[in-house]
């Protein structure tokens, strides 16, 4: 369950929630485990002092209209894709809602949005798709992720309790054991370039 609390009050709280955790893992990547089902939420602290300016606003507008055109999340045995009801309404409400003011300001109910259309692309929602029924996201849809991620970072912090903190790197470490590393080998290598 989500709970949200004015930053004035929740100093603790903020000191817990920023410190890098061993791994160096972004909070992010910790709650991706806790937002797709895998363990409780941990408490979304909204902050007063957001510093956002009209470019951060414009960030999460353009991700809202892509997604509310481009990505998909129900898929059909045929291999055909569409658009949710809900993830269109998601969409439109963050695009609804945003102030597009000199010094913008988003609201709690407004960040909710953001986070609740962001949380459902970070799931089963592609705006790209192959042969075969292959799907995935674009490096724009990527790029847009990791934009409106920064925004967010000024807009909430994540508080875990130690026993959060501790399922959520644990899982983390876990899951990190299939993301591709900086060195690949393999037989046929040879003259490749190594990224």
């Amino acid at each position: 369950m989500i709970k949200a609390a004015l930053m004035s009050s929740t100093k603790n709280a903020l000191d817990s929630s920023v410190k890098k955790n061993k791994m160096g893992t972004s909070m992010r990547q910790l709650i991706f485990p806790f937002l797709s089902g895998g363990f409780g939420m941990p408490t979304i602290l909204y902050r007063h002092n957001q510093n956002i300016s009209p470019s951060d606003v414009m960030k999460i507008a353009i991700y809202a209209e892509h997604v509310g055109r481009q990505c998909y999340d129900v898929f059909a045995e045929d291999g055909s894709s569409s658009r949710s009801e809900g993830l269109s309404r998601r969409a439109q409400a963050v695009s609804d809602s945003l102030d597009f003011g000199n010094e913008p300001y988003l609201s709690p109910e407004t960040t909710k949005k953001v986070l609740d259309l962001h949380n459902m692309v970070s799931g089963m929602c592609f705006d790209r798709f192959g042969e075969r029924g292959h799907m995935g996201k674009t490096m724009d849809l990527l790029g847009m992720v990791q934009d409106v991620d920064d925004v967010l970072d000024k807009l909430v912090i994540y508080h875990f309790s130690p026993n959060e903190l501790e399922e959520a790197e644990a899982e983390s470490a876990h899951e990190s054991q299939f993301y591709p590393t900086d060195d690949i080998t393999g037989d046929d290598m040879g003259s490749h370039p190594r990224v």
